[in-house]
């Protein structure tokens, strides 16, 4: 169908074309363009009734194969010649044992009808063969059975016979109760050994139940890893009760109290987990991590001064100083402390060697009315590679303002 819609496209286009180029002039007869249309349509018709032809013709062509295997196998060989090389294995594989003679010679119905019969007379002659041999070894195995049969019969008798002689031996004995005259003496027997004992071998395993007493330390960390893994099965119940258990065995294990106390953040009890902080920061001061999760929940509370004020004291050689440092000058620069917060910031930018702590830096100087510091902040910023284009541009601006503009000598 294809090809007909193509065709038809194709007389459009020209159709069109020759109205477009043409020129009709106004005394054109009527009677061309219906005998235009009449031959368009008249063509149409026969190419759809020959399209019809081939379709009929093409699937009489699909199902005649299904008669002769070996046409429709050679048929697909030469349709397809790119097929892949697995299919014709198979093909060939399914097309040995039939092994069909050529369709031209008309014998060849009468044989495959002959190799039908022949192969069922081989059936029967072959489930015939199965029932004799069923017949033959039943056959067989009656004689054997019936020898068992009779063997064990005689083993029946003889056990009978055995027990009918020994119940008639004592009567014998009593029959003839005359000892013999000359008895020959009987050979003394060396006693036998007596056997050997040897010690019972004692069984080696043994179960010894002792009592071991943890310390606190220890049952704090036991108790800390069961809060964990209850923790991680979602039973927040049993994690409570482990994480305070050992909270009041061990008061400063700095990471069960940290623990406790973001649990009970984390539940939304802000002021228990303060207060769980603040008892252990009143025992030591500058626990970093303890001083650190503080400040932290009382800024996200609002509550700055306060957050500002447990951060005054640093002890700058732990772990967690920077983080302090920089939550430190964000709180001071909130509450208007910009000498303080340029302090901390040239302190980050000391150890960070970045580029946004001596901006930092320099914002905070020029707030606290320090315009010489503030510009010896920008310059140490502009050294570094990390700034971004409006980064550089704005501090060439505030370097600009800042800077005095000397007055012009004649």
């Amino acid at each position: 169908m294809s090809v007909i819609n193509r065709m038809l496209r194709d007389l459009d286009k020209r159709e069109q074309q020759q109205n477009n180029q043409a020129y009709t002039p106004a005394a054109v007869a009527p009677s061309q363009g219906s005998k235009r249309r009449v031959a368009l349509i008249a063509s149409i018709g026969a190419i759809l009734v020959l399209a019809v032809l081939v379709w009929q013709w093409w699937h009489e062509g699909l199902a005649d194969p299904a008669l002769d295997p070996a046409a429709d196998s050679a048929a697909q060989q030469a349709e397809s010649p790119t097929t892949d090389p697995g299919s014709y294995v198979m093909q060939a594989l399914q097309a040995e044992p039939a092994q069909p003679e050529p369709a031209s010679t008309p014998e060849a119905p009468q044989e495959a009808v002959n190799a039908v019969r022949e192969t069922s007379d081989d059936a029967t002659e072959g489930r015939n063969q199965l029932v004799v041999n069923v017949a033959e070894l039943q056959q067989s195995a009656l004689p054997a059975q019936t020898e068992a049969a009779q063997t064990e019969s005689k083993q029946t008798e003889a056990a009978a016979t055995i027990a009918a002689a020994s119940q008639a031996e004592p009567k014998e004995e009593l029959a003839d109760p005359a000892p013999d005259p000359t008895p020959a003496p009987a050979p003394k027997r060396a006693p036998d050994p007596a056997p050997k004992v040897g010690p019972t071998p004692t069984s080696t395993s043994s179960m010894k139940v002792e009592r071991v007493e943890l310390t606190p330390a220890q049952l704090a960390e036991t108790n800390l890893r069961r809060a964990r893994e209850a923790m991680a099965k979602g039973d927040r119940d049993l994690a409570q009760e482990l994480l305070e258990k050992a909270l009041i065995v061990q008061p400063m294990h700095v990471e069960v109290r940290s623990e406790l106390a973001a649990y009970w953040y984390g539940r939304g009890f802000a002021t228990r987990a303060l207060t769980i902080l603040q008892q252990g920061l009143d025992r030591q001061p500058q626990q970093s991590e303890w001083q650190l999760l503080y400040a932290r929940i009382l800024d996200r509370m609002g509550r700055v001064d306060q957050a500002y004020s447990a951060l005054i004291n640093i002890n700058e050689d732990t772990d967690e100083a920077l983080e302090l440092l920089e939550l430190r000058a964000a709180a001071a620069n909130q509450l208007g402390y910009y000498a303080e917060a340029a302090a901390d910031y040239t302190v980050l930018a000391g150890r960070f060697l970045q580029s946004r702590w001596w901006l930092a830096a320099a914002v905070a100087h020029e707030d606290s009315d320090n315009p010489a510091a503030a510009v010896r902040a920008y310059q140490q910023a502009l050294q570094y590679r990390d700034l971004s284009s409006e980064a550089r541009q704005y501090i060439n601006d505030r370097l600009y303002a800042l800077t005095p503009i000397e007055p012009e000598t004649n």
